[in-house]
């Protein structure tokens, strides 16, 4: 199996996409520390990881961030992935929302990423098939009613990625995915919103792009795993987008 013997840090990973990472990561062998808020939900996702470790953790705090990759150290010995998952999102019109929103999202999203990278580089660099992927947006292109704010903070993400590619390398990879209509648990509201059901919601938005649905965060996972591990080992400094041609249009 691909992550035999490997250890990821994956944030986010109570729900969604953070989620559907980690247990593709631990099927295929690996363990996984899991990051996130609500220790719960945590620990539903932790219960499918055989021998992983799941400790609820603020990603803008960073030495709260530095005191779960030591545990991760603790127990695994090594970290050879890292996937930067956790996000915030409040709906809103930029111009009138308070400027602590933004800061918030920005805490979260861009800062919560640079956190994990920081506390895990010295670990990557001593594994022999290191890898990061962080998440951004297609929002940071597309824009859309209400997440002004949102995207401005998931478009520090394809520089700081480009960038931590160039300073962490050789030794390790760093790419970014850039998901379109996900549901998610964070995302389910903006869905219902759209029709009388959440069904209806799902229906229309996915029918506007050309695979005619909205992903699942298993969709979005089968490509961060892929970049994660050695099959990806000549790709870095990358922002993947992955959503059914959402921006092809």
């Amino acid at each position: 199996m691909r992550f035999d013997g490997r250890v990821l840090v994956c944030t986010g990973a109570g729900t969604g996409i953070g989620a559907a990472v980690a247990r593709q990561y631990a099927r295929e062998g690996g363990r996984v520390l899991l990051l996130g808020r609500r220790q719960n939900a945590l620990d539903a996702v932790v219960a499918d990881c055989p021998g992983s470790l799941a400790v609820s953790t603020d990603v803008s705090d960073r030495d709260a961030v530095l005191r779960a990759v030591d545990l991760a150290l603790d127990k695994f010995g090594r970290i050879d992935s890292v996937y930067n998952a956790a996000a915030i999102l409040t709906p809103t019109e930029a111009v009138s929302a308070p400027a602590e929103e933004f800061v918030q999202q920005l805490m979260v999203n861009a800062v919560g990423t640079l956190n994990v990278c920081h506390a895990t580089a010295a670990a990557l660099r001593k594994s022999d098939c290191a890898a990061i992927v962080n998440t951004s947006s297609v929002v940071v292109d597309i824009a859309r009613a209400n997440r002004g704010l949102y995207a401005a903070s998931k478009g520090t993400i394809p520089p700081l990625t480009r960038h931590l590619a160039l300073e962490l390398g050789p030794e390790v990879r760093v790419n970014a995915i850039s998901p379109g209509h996900t549901l998610t648990e964070m995302t389910e509201d903006l869905y219902r919103s759209q029709g009388a059901t959440l069904e209806d919601g799902l229906h229309k938005l996915g029918s506007n792009v050309m695979l005619k649905r909205v992903a699942m965060p298993e969709d979005i996972a089968g490509t961060a795993c892929f970049l994660l591990s050695a099959e990806a080992c000549y790709v870095t400094g990358q922002v993947l987008t992955v959503d059914a041609g959402m921006t092809a249009v």
